[in-house]
C-alpha cells in the first residue's frame, strides 16, 4: 500500500480553533489506488463526485509520495508515521520484531481520543496489530456506544473493494461489461508506464469501475453527527498504486501517487 490520494476536508463549524482543540478525524483508505485515478486528478474516465468534493472544499495535495510500493509497507508507515525501514517493516508481507508502543493511534488514546479501526490491519510487526485501537472490526465506528459522549475520535474505515485481487487473473473470459458502469475500455487513456494491450485496458476498466465512490463508506460522502457533536472536523484520505498483469505490484510506478 501506498499513499497514492490524501485530501483534508474541514467542516465550518461555530467555535474558533484553539490551540487545545481535539478536531473529530475520519480517515478512509482505499487498496490499490492511484491519484490518478479520481477525477479531482485530472482522470476524465472516471466519476468521483464525493471525491472531488472533499478535494474541492478541503486540501488537496499535490506533490506527495508513498514511501513503498506494497500494501504492507506503506501501510506500515502510515500507522508509525516512519519510514517502514525504520523499524525493519518495509518486506511484504513479514512481520517483524518491533517496539509495542510505535502505533501513532496509542498516542491518540493517550491524548483523550476514541480510536476504532474498520478493520484491515496488516502492519509488518508481530506486535499485536489491534493492540492501538479502542475497536478493530468491521463494526467499528466513531458512532459506538462505547465512545463517551463529546469524546473526540479518529476513526479509519479501509476498503478492498479496489484490491489488485479482483484483477488478478490470467485471461479476461467472464469478465462483465464495464460500459454499463460508464467505463469505455477502448477509450481510456492508459498510463505511460503500461503496454497498450486489450487485457490491459481490461484490467484498468476493471480497477477504475472500483474507484468511484461506491468504494467510498457511507461515511465519507455523509457522515452522522456522533451524539449530537460537529460533524469530522477533518477528513484524511490515503490510498495505494495502480496495479496491472503487466506490472509487478512490488515496483514504484506511479504518474504523481500521492
Amino acid at each position: 500500500m501506498c499513499t497514492a490520494f490524501c485530501g483534508l476536508y474541514s467542516t465550518q463549524t461555530k467555535a474558533a480553533d484553539t490551540k487545545n482543540e481535539k478536531p473529530n478525524i475520519l480517515w478512509l483508505t482505499f487498496e490499490d489506488t492511484s491519484a490518478y485515478e479520481f477525477g479531482c486528478y485530472g482522470n476524465r474516465g472516471v466519476h468521483t463526485p464525493n471525491a472531488d468534493s472533499l478535494a474541492a472544499r478541503g486540501i488537496q495535495f499535490m506533490n506527495a509520495w508513498s514511501v513503498a510500493p506494497q500494501s504492507s509497507a506503506a501501510r506500515s508507515s502510515l500507522i508509525t508515521g516512519c519510514y517502514s525501514s525504520t523499524y525493519g517493516m518495509d518486506i511484504h508481507p513479514v512481520p517483524y520484531d518491533t517496539p509495542a508502543d510505535i502505533f501513532f493511534p496509542q498516542k491518540l488514546r493517550e491524548a483523550g481520543y476514541y480510536c476504532t479501526n474498520n478493520s484491515k490491519t496488516h502492519y509488518n510487526s508481530t506486535t499485536d496489530n489491534k493492540i492501538c485501537w479502542d475497536e478493530c472490526s468491521n463494526k467499528a465506528s466513531y458512532n459506538s456506544p462505547k465512545r463517551k459522549k463529546n469524546q473526540p475520535f479518529f476513526a479509519v474505515f479501509n476498503t478492498v473493494t479496489s484490491h489488485m485481487g479482483r484483477i488478478r487473473t490470467f485471461h479476461t473470459d467472464g469478465r462483465r461489461d464495464y460500459t454499463r458502469e460508464g467505463i469505455y475500455p477502448a477509450l481510456l487513456s492508459l498510463p505511460a508506464y503500461v503496454p497498450d494491450l486489450p487485457e490491459v485496458r481490461s484490467d484498468y476498466a476493471g480497477h477504475l469501475e472500483a474507484a468511484p465512490d461506491r468504494a467510498l463508506p457511507p461515511t465519507a460522502s455523509s457522515c452522522p453527527r456522533p451524539h449530537g457533536q460537529a460533524a469530522p472536523r477533518k477528513a484524511v484520505f490515503p490510498s495505494v498504486p495502480f496495479p496491472v498483469r503487466s506490472l509487478p505490484f512490488s515496483v514504484r510506478y506511479d504518474l504523481g501517487g500521492l
